[in-house]
């Protein structure tokens, strides 16, 4: 089965702030094989009738290591053709560079360029023709985009063994103690801001990274779902109503003020995201729960995660018994946490938040 991607919009008002935002969704719905023909742009018309080994031989041949085509994945395949035959009018001026001064000038720009052969050099004059429309600045951020993280020595395991979900109960005892202890009326305390249950926490997601990863894992390998969605978390935080708009607050005023260089990756990351003409991705998770056990959830997935790898600006707090815990048992619950935040994401779908659907009163 296949699906067709539409998008649909929300708004979404703060009359304290004077801020309305317009939340795009994207969605997957299944399509039979007549649909998804009638989804391609009027522009693929002409490679329609490509059979699956005609196709994937002229994607590899520009470039694209093409798996196989199957009936889920021959309109994707086709999207991809026709993306790659319009690129290649725009390399023409570049298709004279011979493989060393290919790599040469990639790897110039910032660009870690492996050997030049005839099979990878469409790809790589498509980087390049990228790399040269962007500024130093938005080269060195690209880079630090593209570059793999590297995680906790918890997290890193489970990417390394795809069947780490067959067996979940170490995790899910690390968890039940942590909602054990806050939920419990005979537990309770006067914990930091209070014991009503209005907190939750969320993440920043970059959707240059997610590529609307709802409506594409079923296509995938679990193991690449689960780091597509790792590397495209930016930031980690808790908060109650409307915290996780305040950070596009921010960033749309400092946009406002001609986005003067700054330290807050946050913000910046935001800004960039918005320059692409894409919308930041914020998901929202684990509902209804006391300050401190979202300070704690929020505290083991930056732990798992690695502080050089989001823009928060701090270490979270753990609190309660977590806060005895080896790092060990922080990291293992953050990892768990996070498995449960994808399967929120791809459950629920891409909602982007863009500059463009931002108004400011």
């Amino acid at each position: 089965m296949s699906f067709v991607t539409y998008s649909t919009s929300c708004k979404h008002e703060d009359k304290d702030e004077g801020i309305v935002l317009y939340e795009k969704r994207l969605h997957s719905v299944p399509s039979n094989t007549n649909e998804r023909v009638q989804t391609l742009s009027s522009k693929t018309s002409s490679t329609i009738n490509y059979n699956a080994t005609t196709l994937r031989k002229e994607l590899i041949s520009l470039g694209f290591p093409a798996g196989p085509v199957t009936d889920t994945t021959k309109t994707v395949y086709l999207n991809k053709l026709y993306q790659l035959k319009k690129l290649s009018t725009k390399t023409s001026s570049t298709i004279s560079y011979d493989a060393n001064t290919l790599r040469t000038e990639l790897i110039s720009l910032g660009f870690p360029a492996g050997p030049v052969t005839d099979t990878t050099k469409r790809v790589h004059l498509k980087k390049l023709y990228e790399l040269k429309k962007l500024s130093s600045t938005e080269r060195e951020e690209r880079r630090k985009i593209e570059s793999k993280k590297v995680y906790s020595p918890e997290l890193e395991a489970t990417l390394k063994n795809s069947s780490w979900t067959t067996n979940l109960s170490a995790y899910k005892l690390l968890e039940d103690a942590l909602v054990k202890q806050f939920s419990s009326p005979s537990t309770m305390r006067n914990f930091r801001e209070g014991n009503s249950k209005s907190s939750f926490t969320y993440l920043l997601l970059d959707p240059r990274k997610t590529e609307n990863l709802p409506c594409r894992a079923d296509t995938m390998d679990s193991k690449d779902v689960w780091e597509t969605f790792l590397s495209s978390i930016f930031y980690v935080g808790k908060g109650k109503k409307n915290r996780p708009y305040s950070h596009l607050y921010d960033a749309i005023a400092h946009y406002k003020q001609g986005n003067p260089p700054t330290t807050d990756q946050k913000i910046k990351s935001i800004i960039d995201i918005w320059e692409n003409k894409l919308g930041v991705v914020v998901l929202h998770i684990f509902h209804n729960i006391i300050p401190v056990e979202a300070y704690t959830r929020e505290a083991a997935m930056i732990e798992a995660l690695r502080m050089e790898n989001v823009a928060n600006m701090k270490i979270g707090d753990f609190y309660g018994t977590a806060s005895m815990w080896k790092r060990k048992e922080k990291c293992m619950l953050g990892t768990y946490l996070l498995y449960k935040a994808m399967n929120i994401f791809l459950q629920e779908g891409e909602r982007q938040l863009s500059l463009s659907d931002i108004e400011c009163g």
